[in-house]
């Protein structure tokens, strides 16, 4: 799973579509993918020279985006923020970790320049 999601072509009109049966554990592993991926590539340099990616994750439930925002999200934050003490989430600008929810829609309609320079974003795929 985890040379399908970071290795071939990509580029902003390519989707990688993981289908799978459920319960076999695909978020869990490709949050820890995508966590790793992100902090191996932004601060150790083991993947100097190549292209950096970005991911877009769509959930069925909207607690999966929130779970998985903040698993993937809580050490990238203070990673960014240079080892600091602060626990706390980056918000608005220099945001790498967005999950959007209908609680918090609203927000990011507003500041679509937060969600374009994301690393990751999750959104809530929501059926009529």
């Amino acid at each position: 799973m985890k040379r399908r999601i970071l290795e071939g072509e990509t580029d902003p009109n390519t989707f990688v579509v993981i289908d799978l049966e459920a319960s076999l554990g695909k978020s869990v592993e490709t949050n820890k993918i995508l966590r790793e991926y992100i902090e191996s590539y932004q601060f150790t340099g083991i993947n100097y020279g190549k292209q950096y990616r970005k991911f877009l994750l769509v959930k069925r439930f909207a607690k999966d985006v929130e779970d998985s925002s903040q698993y993937i999200g809580e050490n990238v934050d203070r990673l960014y923020q240079g080892f600091g003490d602060s626990n706390e989430r980056i918000i608005g600008k220099d945001q790498h970790i967005i999950g959007i929810t209908s609680d918090n829609w609203s927000y990011y309609r507003q500041n679509l320049e937060v969600v374009c320079d994301c690393d990751v974003l999750i959104i809530y795929a929501f059926t009529l």
